[in-house]
Order: C-alpha cells, then structure tokens, then sequence
C-alpha cells in the first residue's frame, strides 16, 4: 500500500483575510496529532488584494517542510483555489479549511480516529468550527454536532 507524506493535507484558499488569517493557521499548527510530523498545509492566496500574502510567506518561511504556499495572480475565485491546492496534497486525508475558522486543538485527532473506526463506511465528514467570518463562537450550523444521542457534541 502507497503511504503518504502526511496523515491530513489541510487546503486553505485565502482571500482578503489578513485579519484573521494567524488565528486560522495557528489552529492548524497547535492540532493534538502534531503538525509537524502529520500536517501539511497547503495556503492558496488568491490574488487577495491585502496582506495576506505576506502572512502565508511567514509561516512558510517557519514552517518550510509542511507549509505549502500557492500565489495566483489572479483571482479564481475558492473552488479554484481548493482545487489547485488540492493538486499539491499528499495527505491520507484532505481538509478544506476556510481562513477565517479556527479549529478545536482535537479536532483532528479525533475525526482521523472515528474515520479509522468506520473505515470504508465514510467517504466524508465535517469539523466543527470556531470564529467563522470573524463572529465570535461556533458556527451558525454548530447544533448539527449535537449527539442527541449522548446530548453533547462531538
């Protein structure tokens, strides 16, 4: 069986996001699997027209081995941009992660573990997220985790 690099690639296009943008990388970066032996994450800035650009060459420059960094010179809009980065992954599992969320720190660690645990039974999954388009708290669909089963979330 072919192993891949990473256990997730996490796709992140970006666009005009600047002030949200370290939050959203930084929960990626501090995900309980570790990020440097089970990330990659591949930031595609498309064409965005603020500092975006420079803040993705940051964690790049820290990060050079797991952080992958595409510039479109012109705007393609995010299913584009998903699927260029797309093209670069190398993870088991892909992720698509907008700029402006923030993950729980287990957020990874435990959707790979149910995904392992139904292997062959899912073929996709969602994550809770947090500060989506910089609102504080969940988001809006975030009772969708419930477990009304068990009256939490997962």
């Amino acid at each position: 069986m072919f192993k891949k690099k990473f256990l997730i690639s996490v796709v992140m296009p970006v666009y005009n996001v600047e002030e949200y943008l370290a939050a959203a990388v930084n929960s990626v970066l501090q995900q309980t699997i570790g990020f440097e032996d089970n990330i990659q994450l591949i930031l595609v800035n498309d064409a965005s027209p603020d500092r975006s650009a420079n803040i993705c060459l940051e964690f790049r420059s820290r990060y050079p081995k797991n952080i992958v960094f595409l510039d479109l010179k012109r705007n393609g809009g995010v299913s584009r941009a998903r699927n260029l980065g797309m093209d670069k992954a190398s993870g088991e599992f892909i992720h698509f992660m907008d700029s402006d969320d923030i993950l729980d720190t287990d957020v990874y660690e435990k959707t790979i573990a149910m995904l392992r645990q139904h292997e062959g039974e899912i073929d996709f999954a969602a994550v809770r997220v947090r500060f989506f388009e910089g609102k504080d708290g969940y988001h809006a669909l975030d009772k969708v985790y419930l477990r009304p089963d068990r009256g939490h979330r997962n």
